[in-house]
């Protein structure tokens, strides 16, 4: 989890540059395009786990 937020974190950073000019819209919208990033990039992970049978054994190479 960790990794994932840290990569939603460094793919909203852009977003959050060129919305600042926008005020509390800006502030809003790189709200919701965090959140949609979050979900994608956990549920990535998520898959990523589940298909190498890695959630309960610790193996997630």
């Amino acid at each position: 989890m960790r990794n994932g937020m840290l990569l939603t974190v460094l793919l909203l950073l852009p977003f959050a540059w060129a919305l600042q000019g926008l005020g509390n819209h800006g502030l809003w919208i790189t709200f919701l395009v965090f959140m949609l990033l979050r979900s994608l990039t956990l549920g990535a992970f998520a898959w990523y786990l589940r298909r190498n049978d890695g959630w309960f054994t610790g193996r997630a190479h």
